[in-house]
């Protein structure tokens, strides 16, 4: 699957951070941490963000390591 934008909401904003939650039960965390997963979202992302996930086989945070207006970049911190 890809990127849904209808499944990444803003759950609270302050101090220039964003946290967000994004769910997808079609897709792995390994597939959401992949290379231009968040692409389409980098409008919205800022680095530095949080982004709390729901995948289908794992929950955890990622951390938005980069964002230069196309390429979005996360790391993989789920549990």
């Amino acid at each position: 699957m890809a990127f849904d934008n209808t499944h990444l909401s803003a759950m609270a904003h302050g101090d220039g951070q964003t946290w967000w939650q994004y769910k997808s039960t079609a897709d792995n965390r390994l597939t959401i941490a992949g290379a231009n997963y968040f692409n389409t979202a980098s409008g919205m992302l800022a680095a530095n963000d949080l982004i709390y996930v729901i995948a289908a086989d794992a929950v955890g945070f990622m951390a938005v390591t980069a964002n230069d207006g196309t390429t979005v970049t996360v790391s993989d911190g789920a549990v």
